[in-house]
């Protein structure tokens, strides 16, 4: 019975020390970054010295790492999950939904957006963007320019967020566009669904029974509630 137990733990550990063996050292620093790799070096509450597969050493300030851990290697198939994470400086986003009209002509329309800009760091993004909308009853075409601001609640695979625009529309439809919206990321898609207030003068021809008519432009509102599904890279 000894003898059955001893070579049972040797078993146990022998997958343990394996087990060990395929994992490797992965680095989580604030600013949503994550490197993985074998840590050659760590001074205990000043530096982190850390060596990736293809030969880079980085040097991080202890103050800069939020967790240390070590995690099963991804596979190639996986490197499409490396992104997930809201990493510092360019990203862009392009969004396409459709709007429910709701003002003053409840009319619908098509739109598509696109954003470029910067994360400033894992919950802040500043940037602009245009975009173009196709007003289907009357065949009209508009296209926002926009400010864009996104805050996202959480630093994880899966965030909820609140997203911003702020601009001015052109061509066909023209006045204030301001879109705010609130949905999920979720890896590199997102789904949302927002407000649109739009703006617009329309011209009016009154007649009258006592000359030709005349004239006169109006303010109208054009808002819609908007659902919409995007990409991030």
């Amino acid at each position: 019975m000894k003898k059955a137990l001893f070579i049972f733990f040797i078993f146990i550990g022998s997958i343990n020390v394996c087990t060990a063996q395929n994992l490797e050292e992965v680095v989580y620093l604030k600013n949503g970054s994550i490197i993985r790799g074998v840590i050659m070096e760590q001074v205990p509450g000043e530096t982190l010295k850390i060596e990736t597969k293809d030969g880079n050493v980085f040097v991080y300030q202890m103050n800069e790492v939020e967790k240390i851990t070590k995690e099963t290697p991804l596979k190639k198939d996986d490197d499409f999950s490396l992104g997930a994470g809201n990493k510092r400086g360019y990203k862009a986003f392009i969004d396409a939904g459709y709007t429910f009209g709701i003002g003053d002509f409840k009319e619908d329309r098509l739109e598509i957006t696109t954003s470029h800009g910067v994360q400033i760091n894992p919950y802040v993004y500043i940037g602009g963007g245009v975009g173009a909308n196709y007003w289907i009853d009357s065949e009209l075409f508009s296209v926002p320019v926009f400010f864009n601001s996104r805050i996202n609640f959480i630093n994880k695979q899966i965030s909820p967020y609140l997203d911003i625009k702020a601009g001015y529309s052109f061509f066909d439809v023209e006045g204030l566009y301001i879109a705010p919206s609130f949905g999920c990321k979720i890896w590199h898609f997102n789904v949302s669904i927002g407000y649109t207030i739009q703006r617009t003068k329309v011209e009016w021809y009154y007649f009258t029974l006592y000359d030709s008519g005349y004239y006169t432009t109006t303010n109208e509102n054009l808002n819609g509630i908007n659902f919409k599904l995007g990409f991030e890279f």
